[in-house]
């Protein structure tokens, strides 16, 4: 939509030198007055003398030319003056965001309806979403232990969408394995860096700007985030926390058909959410969280 222009929006940076106009203003005047005795001249003269067919005469002659001229001049006096509009456009600029879903064991965990994965699922669904997709472009990762991408960095809204659908109602990550009771969201970070690097080399160096979104119940076993952080700060690359789950917390479901090792385990694993450091966001200004994954499902709709 072109926006419209007023008079109450209209301006000049420059009004001072609009008095300017008053030089060709007054050799308009002159010029009027040159063509009133042009015209008084040639009937003077078509009355004098007596000729067979009627002479014509132009209106204005060579004074023309210095009309166009004077004309010129004026509207070169406003350019200089700088006329100006003051419009409201809003413009919604693009990025380039990857996502850091936990799937680890604790996700298993129902403190929140109908459970924290299937919360979580749901945020990201909301969230992409509420993108307008003009130039976004998104990827998404999996990790516990270890990282498992899953869509790179593309502009298309099906394939991330796609991946959703398919997620299921639990994580992929079975409480059979080992490596889901273990979360290591420093592989995450280091994971989707090195993501964004790929797609720089095989695409060239996009003039998105980056950002990372972690989904996370905030419990990492082993890594450090600090250093992660660290890392993704000197990349310049800012990280934002969605926390699911609460405080309080719940029992890790026990698995089904594994040593009794893992079983023993599950009965007394328990997981809450667990609130950023004040020591971290303060070391760390790029990082910033949101504590409950209810304000941002009511933020995004």
């Amino acid at each position: 939509m072109i926006p419209k222009v007023t008079l109450e929006t209209f301006r000049f940076e420059e009004p001072a030198l609009l008095w300017l106009l008053a030089i060709p203003a007054a050799l308009v005047a002159l010029w009027c007055w040159r063509v009133v005795r042009r015209r008084a001249d040639a009937r003077r003269m078509a009355a004098a003398r007596v000729l067979p067919v009627r002479e014509r005469f132009n209106f204005a002659g060579d004074l023309t030319f210095w009309l166009a001229a004077l004309i010129a001049s004026a509207l070169c006096i406003v350019a200089i003056a700088k006329p100006q509009a003051r419009i409201a456009l809003s413009r919604r600029a693009s990025a380039d965001i990857v996502i850091l879903q936990d799937a680890s064991a604790s996700m298993y965990v129902n403190d929140v309806r109908p459970d924290r994965w299937r919360r979580s699922v749901t945020f990201l669904r909301t969230f992409a979403e509420a993108l307008s997709w003009k130039g976004d472009r998104v990827a998404l990762a999996l990790f516990a232990q270890l990282s498992a991408p899953q869509v790179r960095l593309t502009k298309d809204p099906n394939s991330l969408f796609f991946f959703l659908d398919n997620l299921g109602d639990h994580s992929p990550f079975r409480l059979e394995n080992l490596t889901t009771w273990d979360t290591n969201i420093e592989e995450g970070i280091r994971w989707g860096l090195n993501l964004i690097e790929k797609d720089q080399q095989l695409f060239g160096k996009s003039g998105n700007p980056k950002a990372f979104l972690v989904v996370s119940d905030g419990q990492a076993w082993t890594g450090d985030v600090a250093r992660a952080l660290q890392t993704a700060k000197d990349r310049k690359v800012p990280v934002f926390v969605v926390g699911v789950g609460t405080t309080v917390g719940g029992m890790i479901p026990e698995p089904v058909g594994v040593s009794v090792a893992i079983s023993n385990r599950s009965n007394w694993f328990a997981s809450r959410t667990r609130r950023a450091r004040r020591s971290v966001v303060r070391r760390f200004p790029a990082v910033q969280t949101c504590s409950a994954m209810d304000d941002s499902l009511t933020s995004l709709g």
